[in-house]
């Protein structure tokens, strides 16, 4: 266990997305001043204080109230992600009722979650905080699931995914609580939509990590993730994350999650043990009695899908994009092959064998689309044709493929190019893949690995979540089983690189590989 020191330092998200440029400006200073001149703390070791925000709590204002060079609102959209008790209710409530009273004429604003205890939480928040300062509550009339502000004809109000959706909102700021616990994606895509007509509208949502990243929130932490790291442009996105960052295996150097105990990581994930909001005394008497898997959801707002978090560093992958000139004739190549039936995805990966590091020159995909029918299955024959088209166009060293379904076509590939030995059942085992994707995280990160950009296999690669193994090792797997984000090309890719280290070691004997 770390020491605990007293922090005063503002403690950065490990993800944010960046300002649009050196010189931005933002509103986020003059919304703030208006929460101070307003609004006082209810609750809490500051109760009866007025409100000043915490430093990561006046970063999230001035960068999500971000200006475009015309004046408007530069993000639409925003997500931001922290440790449970940081004090996310009132900031939140603060924003939502600085839209209600100084927002356009006929503003709505919402405070919505997956169900309507949820959506109180904020809102109650901001009835009690209207109640407490004489002067909002003669400008505004306060009801039970409504606030409004006749001199400018607006309205706050809650609203969950439980409810009936009504058609016809037309919301000039969300608060979206808790967006984990979202069953589907119906209300904030309604919430979404109806800010259309209005240019300068917002929908904010705060949560701490769910279970699993194939839901709407893990989407929407996917996204910022992509925009924070360079891989996709949306100026409309704003995304804001706390959590630890990964560490390494003393051993392996594999990126393994932090200890639950481990106090540094308790403040890259809680920043307001900053302000002395949340205590370190208060964190190791619930560590307690918690269930490390919810620990680290709660308290370190890490993706904990079964044990799991993201294996791959996507900024050390978009770096190893490489494109080198094809040489005349046939590459040696090792093939590589993950198959499935009808759940899961198929991927045959290329890997060339005649240069200095491991470099994929292309990767087939099956799998099912949205618009296939239930009972999709995958096509063995262009699977088949595609293992021929291989043969005829690189000098296949070896091909390396997973026996599980496809137990008779491996048979028939052995029978036509080489026997056993050169069509080698490779079964994806924790025995295998542990050493296996120790050395393919190692060689990505360095750099040592080339690949051909293929988005797809990036999203393979971006959906592998961790498995720990034995010896410091880990394997990776699906965020669930039934999950739709598949992860087969990051398999073929781990079993190209170990096909290559193979082969590297025996170059002096390259007939025998």
């Amino acid at each position: 266990m770390s020491s605990s020191a007293t922090v005063t330092t503002w403690v950065a998200p490990r993800y944010t997305t960046p300002p649009a440029s050196d010189g931005w400006t933002t509103r986020g200073g003059d919304v703030l001043a208006w929460c101070e001149g307003q609004l006082m703390v209810l609750k809490g070791p500051l109760a009866g204080q007025r409100y000043r925000p915490f430093a990561w709590q006046r970063f999230i204002a001035e960068r999500l109230y971000e200006l475009t060079p015309e004046g408007g609102h530069r993000h639409r959209t925003g997500l931001v992600g922290v440790g449970r008790q940081n004090g996310k209710s009132l900031p939140a409530a603060g924003l939502g009722l600085e839209a209600l009273f100084r927002g356009p004429y006929g503003a709505e604003v919402y405070s919505a979650a997956g169900d309507r205890q949820q959506a109180r939480i904020v809102f109650n928040e901001a009835k009690k905080l209207v109640e407490a300062n004489p002067v909002l509550d003669r400008l505004a009339n306060v009801y039970r699931d409504a606030i409004e502000v006749p001199s400018r004809g607006s309205v706050y109000r809650v609203l969950s995914a439980d409810a009936k959706l009504k058609q016809g909102l037309s919301p000039y700021f969300v608060v979206f609580d808790e967006v984990h616990v979202q069953p589907d994606d119906q209300l904030w895509e309604a919430m979404r939509y109806g800010m259309a007509a209005r240019p300068d509208a917002i929908i904010l949502g705060l949560t701490t990590a769910g279970e699993h990243e194939d839901t709407l929130c893990g989407q929407l932490y996917q996204h910022g993730i992509d925009v924070a790291e360079g891989a996709l442009v949306d100026d409309s996105f704003f995304f804001a994350w706390w959590e630890p960052a990964m560490r390494k295996h003393p051993k392996t150097g594999q990126p393994v999650p932090c200890d639950i105990d481990d106090e540094e990581a308790w403040l890259e994930a809680n920043p307001s043990l900053v302000d002395g909001v949340l205590t370190y005394d208060e964190l190791r008497s619930t560590l307690l009695s918690s269930r490390a898997a919810s620990w680290r959801r709660f308290r370190l707002n890490q993706w904990w899908a079964h044990g799991g978090t993201r294996w791959m560093d996507m900024e050390a992958w978009d770096a190893c994009v490489l494109a080198p000139k094809l040489p005349k004739g046939k590459l040696p190549v090792v093939l590589t092959f993950d198959g499935s039936v009808d759940q899961d995805s198929t991927a045959l990966t290329v890997t060339r064998l005649d240069l200095e590091k491991p470099v994929e020159v292309t990767t087939w995909l099956w799998e099912r689309q949205p618009e296939d029918p239930e009972d999709w299955k995958v096509d063995r024959d262009a699977v088949r044709l595609a293992v021929t088209e291989c043969y005829a166009r690189y000098n296949v060293k070896r091909f390396m493929a997973d026996p599980a379904y496809w137990q008779s076509e491996i048979a028939q590939w052995q029978d036509e190019h080489g026997g056993p030995k050169k069509v080698l059942e490779w079964p994806v085992t924790n025995a295998r893949m542990g050493p296996a994707c120790t050395e393919a995280y190692k060689r990505i990160k360095e750099g040592e690995y080339g690949h051909s950009g293929d988005p797809l296999v990036r999203a393979h690669m971006r959906n592998a979540v961790t498995k720990p193994v034995a010896a410091g090792h880990v394997t990776i797997r699906k965020q669930r089983p039934t999950s739709e984000w598949k992860i087969d090309a990051a398999v073929t890719v781990v079993m190209g690189i170990d096909g290559w280290t193979r082969y590297a070691s025996k170059r002096s004997t390259m007939g025998s590989f």
